[in-house]
């Protein structure tokens, strides 16, 4: 019975050996694999431009057409650059490339990934590069040696071709729009580190809004515009213009011609803006670098006499005649007539210039060419 009793008793002293011996060793691997992963990763925050909601001119944004794929993010191409003795970009040297295309969802509407922290960069402080939507394939990176300002004069998109639509500026639309930025600087260490970037579209947009009781507008064309930019921003203050530019004329995106449709846009309430193009970054010194939007419109009939005109907007500001710039992420919209009847002997058109993500004005009104008026 003794003997029985020690048996039994030991029995269960070894399943309880067993149990603990399990349980201790998933705990530990539990535990040596978040050692392991989490603090050697660098976390990485987006916030993706938003659409929503944002007021600009007396009007909301949130139901302009073409502005769907505009925040999107499908893909992440992640670059990190090590610092050297120095500040400036040269001092930067490529150490590691990840692509992403897998994300979690954070507060406020942000976007969360992380990338390994590789052993040798430990200690190390860099430069993070996310290219959104896009990767570049013109560009061979050489670990230590290819530096970021190297990098940022290479990225360049693809070139739009003569008279294509707009939509060509922002690719595929199942890819999202391509977006970029460069942190600023990380210090990796064993513990992980944290970085929070802002993506920054790398084109313009132009919206128009029509304004106008008594008027049809026809058509549209963008003119002189650049066929190519850069995906990232330059480091120095300036516009970002590749090498070998040319200028070609823009349809405008899909989006904008449906609305047009065969008979033209009408004066409607609410008024509303439409997205009509997007553009690259240009810099605008003078009448011959200026992009010009082209209006074709129709008086209707209810004011007395039917007739046409064109109406043709470019990038200055007037009386002193000072020329805008097409900046990147970007929104300049032309408010066609000022909701008053419309009168014959003069079209009214202002043009403004809108912080993309905050919806603030950021310069003045800018007043168009009113020559070739009917």
């Amino acid at each position: 019975m003794k003997r029985k009793q020690f048996l039994t008793a030991a029995l269960q002293a070894g399943i309880a050996l067993l149990m603990f011996c399990a349980c201790s060793s998933e705990e530990f691997a539990e535990q040596s694999l978040s050692e392991s992963t989490e603090n050697s990763r660098l976390y990485i925050s987006v916030n993706v431009p938003a659409t929503g909601g944002i007021v600009v001119d007396r009007f909301t944004r949130a139901g302009v057409a073409g502005e769907v794929h505009e925040n999107e993010l499908k893909s992440l191409n992640v670059y990190l650059f090590k610092k050297g003795a120095g500040t400036g970009e040269t001092d930067y040297t490529f150490a590691k490339e990840a692509s992403i295309t897998q994300f979690g969802d954070g507060s406020d509407g942000k976007k969360t990934c992380s990338v390994d922290i590789d052993a040798e960069l430990i200690g190390e402080t860099v430069k993070v590069v996310l290219i959104a939507n896009d990767k570049p394939t013109n560009v061979v990176l050489t670990k230590d040696v290819t530096t970021l300002e190297a990098f940022r004069a290479a990225v360049a998109t693809a070139s739009v071709t003569d008279k294509a639509a707009a939509d060509v500026l922002v690719g595929n639309k199942t890819t999202g729009f391509p977006m970029a930025v460069v942190s600023e600087d990380v210090k990796l260490t064993a513990a992980g580190a944290t970085a929070t970037v802002s993506l920054v579209r790398s084109v313009a947009r132009i919206d128009i809004k029509h304004n106008a009781p008594g008027l049809t507008i026809k058509a549209v064309k963008l003119t002189n515009v650049n066929n190519k930019s850069c995906l990232l921003s330059k480091a120095a203050a300036g516009v970002n213009i590749p090498l070998s530019v040319n200028k070609v004329e823009l349809a405008p995106i899909e989006a904008y011609t449906t609305v047009l449709g065969s008979s033209g846009l009408g004066h409607s309430e609410p008024v509303a803006a439409q997205c009509a193009f997007y553009l690259y970054e240009q810099e605008v010194t003078a009448e011959g670098s200026s992009p010009v939007v082209t209006i074709y419109y129709e008086i209707d009939s209810k004011t007395g006499s039917l007739g046409e005109g064109i109406i043709s907007v470019k990038f200055q500001k007037k009386p002193e005649n000072s020329w805008v710039s097409v900046v990147r992420n970007t929104i300049y919209t032309i408010e066609l007539g000022d909701g008053k009847p419309f009168d014959k002997s003069q079209v009214i058109a202002t043009f403004k210039v809108v912080d993309w993500i905050s919806g603030e004005e950021i310069t003045d009104v800018i007043n168009p060419d009113t020559e070739g008026q009917n």
